[in-house]
Protein backbone atom coordinates (compact mmCIF):
# COMPACT_ATOMS: atom_id res chain seq x y z
CA UNK A 1 0.00 0.00 0.00
CA UNK A 2 1.29 3.46 -0.89
CA UNK A 3 1.13 5.87 2.04
CA UNK A 4 3.27 8.77 0.76
CA UNK A 5 3.46 10.66 -2.53
CA UNK A 6 7.22 9.97 -2.55
CA UNK A 7 6.55 6.21 -2.67
CA UNK A 8 4.33 6.68 -5.72
CA UNK A 9 7.03 8.83 -7.30
CA UNK A 10 9.65 6.11 -6.71
CA UNK A 11 7.42 3.49 -8.36
CA UNK A 12 6.73 5.78 -11.32
CA UNK A 13 10.44 6.47 -11.87
CA UNK A 14 11.29 2.75 -11.53
CA UNK A 15 8.62 1.79 -14.05
CA UNK A 16 9.64 4.44 -16.60
CA UNK A 17 13.34 3.61 -16.20
CA UNK A 18 12.60 -0.07 -16.85
CA UNK A 19 10.79 0.93 -20.07
CA UNK A 20 13.90 2.81 -21.24
CA UNK A 21 16.14 -0.19 -20.55
CA UNK A 22 14.41 -2.06 -23.37
CA UNK A 23 15.07 0.68 -25.93
CA UNK A 24 18.35 0.85 -27.83
CA UNK A 25 18.98 4.59 -27.64
CA UNK A 26 22.71 5.24 -28.22
CA UNK A 27 22.27 8.98 -28.78
CA UNK A 28 23.05 10.26 -25.28
CA UNK A 29 21.29 13.66 -25.52
CA UNK A 30 18.09 11.82 -26.44
CA UNK A 31 18.53 9.38 -23.57
CA UNK A 32 19.23 12.30 -21.25
CA UNK A 33 16.05 14.01 -22.46
CA UNK A 34 14.09 10.84 -21.73
CA UNK A 35 15.38 10.73 -18.15
CA UNK A 36 14.68 14.46 -17.73
CA UNK A 37 11.09 13.94 -18.85
CA UNK A 38 10.66 11.08 -16.37
CA UNK A 39 11.84 13.43 -13.62
CA UNK A 40 9.63 16.32 -14.75
CA UNK A 41 6.54 14.16 -15.00
CA UNK A 42 7.40 12.37 -11.76
CA UNK A 43 7.56 15.68 -9.91
CA UNK A 44 4.47 16.96 -11.67
CA UNK A 45 3.22 20.14 -10.02
CA UNK A 46 -0.40 18.96 -10.40
CA UNK A 47 0.22 16.05 -8.05
CA UNK A 48 3.42 16.03 -6.04
CA UNK A 49 3.98 19.76 -5.52
CA UNK A 50 1.27 21.63 -3.58
CA UNK A 51 0.03 24.54 -5.73
CA UNK A 52 0.25 26.98 -2.82
CA UNK A 53 4.08 26.72 -2.79
CA UNK A 54 4.47 28.29 -6.28
CA UNK A 55 7.11 25.68 -7.21
CA UNK A 56 7.66 24.13 -10.64
CA UNK A 57 10.08 21.88 -12.49
CA UNK A 58 11.89 23.63 -15.37
CA UNK A 59 15.08 23.59 -17.38
CA UNK A 60 17.18 26.61 -18.22
CA UNK A 61 19.93 28.79 -16.87
CA UNK A 62 20.69 30.19 -13.44
CA UNK A 63 21.25 33.92 -13.12
CA UNK A 64 22.94 35.46 -10.08
CA UNK A 65 23.00 39.27 -9.76
CA UNK A 66 21.93 39.52 -13.44
CA UNK A 67 24.91 37.36 -14.50
CA UNK A 68 23.85 34.17 -16.31
CA UNK A 69 25.92 31.09 -15.52
CA UNK A 70 27.31 29.32 -18.58
CA UNK A 71 25.94 25.81 -17.95
CA UNK A 72 22.34 24.92 -18.73
CA UNK A 73 20.48 23.09 -15.97
CA UNK A 74 18.40 20.28 -17.45
CA UNK A 75 15.95 19.90 -14.60
CA UNK A 76 15.52 22.08 -11.52
CA UNK A 77 12.85 22.84 -8.97
CA UNK A 78 12.26 26.60 -8.80
CA UNK A 79 10.08 29.05 -6.92
CA UNK A 80 8.19 31.79 -8.72
CA UNK A 81 8.56 32.97 -12.28
CA UNK A 82 11.74 32.94 -14.31
CA UNK A 83 12.89 35.30 -17.01
CA UNK A 84 12.47 34.35 -20.66
CA UNK A 85 15.31 35.13 -23.05
CA UNK A 86 14.15 35.76 -26.62
CA UNK A 87 11.90 32.99 -27.87
CA UNK A 88 13.39 30.34 -25.59
CA UNK A 89 11.37 28.52 -22.96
Amino acid sequence: MISKASELLELFIKNETEKLMGINMPHMPTLGSAYEEITKQGIDQRFTIPKSLNLKVVSGFVSIDNEMLAEQIDCMLVHGEGKQYGLTE
